[in-house]
């Protein structure tokens, strides 16, 4: 957004008509970019903190043999607040790898793997998680 000089940029996501903007159960809505959601001492939710952000998002997917499928996933971010003085740039880096095995016509064995990583200033925080799931198809 390019703001003329001597006005003032509409903080769209932050409005009087929702005091959370647009978030639910701490998370924005539309896009997990934007980030952190601040709280105020009664647990709500009062504004989000980061509406500027610069992102890359790439990923690569295929197969290694004719009975599997992989995707590899990365997301990375920097959060550098909204127009206004923010203590220190938001740095996030995102990864998923899934791969799908299909056993036969009906069975498909699936795996993934994700792992977060957020970095402001002093502070840093890691996720990982992941997932092994069998689905059985009824109909082809």
């Amino acid at each position: 957004i390019v703001v003329p000089k001597g006005q003032t940029p509409v903080n769209y996501f932050n409005n009087g008509v929702y005091l959370s903007g647009h978030t639910y159960k701490g998370n924005v809505i539309g896009s997990p970019l934007f980030y952190p959601v601040v709280y105020d001492s009664a647990g709500r939710i009062i504004e989000i903190a980061s509406t500027r952000l610069f992102a890359f998002h790439g990923g690569l997917g295929g197969s290694i043999g004719s009975h599997d499928h992989y995707k590899a996933l990365l997301t990375y971010s920097v959060n550098s607040g909204i127009w206004k003085s923010y203590p220190s740039k938001f740095r996030r880096i995102s990864t998923l790898f899934e791969y799908d095995y299909f056993c036969t016509n009906n069975l498909t064995v699936n795996c993934a793997l994700a792992y977060d990583f957020m970095h402001q200033s002093a502070e840093n925080k890691q996720v990982l998680g992941g997932y092994l799931g069998i689905k059985w198809t009824i109909l082809p």
